[in-house]
């Protein structure tokens, strides 16, 4: 997507923001994170509700089961209806990821990627999570993945920090430190 496509489906979520902010919930953003997905591997999705061929009303009626199927909000059926009239309904995918960073940062939610060597115990992901909450000011929202080439330990990060606690880390550094 170049830049000027993204700059226009920032501009469809602020307005939707704008408008529906205040009656979304976390829940809801859950949902445009799912929907992101969706329509970015069901790129056919998108092609076909841009179809001249297809009357309004049936568009409509996909509408309606996109926002059933994904538990979007009923809000959301007068963006898709916007953005269906304008014939954009590729920017669907950017669309949604706009409005989940942007209401994160309304909400001063902060996600990060931890990532282990192994799967984490309950209470290894609670104190990373109490970690988290004592480096930054913001609510904390986690996902956990497995990466087998840290070898031991755990990174954490998102777009803006990164921790690293682990035996390949270790070795960068040591790697770093011998060729000085």
């Amino acid at each position: 997507m170049d830049r000027s496509q993204r700059f226009l489906a920032r501009r469809y979520a602020l307005a939707f923001l704008e408008v529906n902010g205040n009656a979304l919930s976390f829940v809801d953003i859950q949902a445009f994170d799912k929907a992101v997905v969706f329509f970015k591997t069901h790129k056919q999705v998108s092609f076909l509700l841009d179809l001249t061929l297809l009357t309004f009303e049936s568009k409509r009626q996909a509408i309606t089961q996109f926002l059933n199927n994904l538990h979007l909000p009923d809000c959301c059926s007068s963006l898709f209806e916007l953005v269906l009239r304008h014939k954009r309904s590729s920017l669907f995918p950017e669309i949604f990821d706009q409005l989940s960073q942007l209401y994160r940062i309304r909400l001063n939610i902060l996600h990060f990627t931890v990532e282990s060597a192994l799967p984490l115990l309950d209470e290894d992901k609670h104190a990373i999570e109490l970690f988290l909450k004592n480096q930054v000011t913001a609510t904390i929202e986690c996902s956990y993945e497995v990466d087998k080439n840290l070898i031991a330990g755990v990174r954490i990060h998102n777009e803006k920090y990164l921790w690293e606690y682990s035996a390949k880390a270790q070795l960068r550094a040591l790697s770093n430190t011998e060729r000085r």
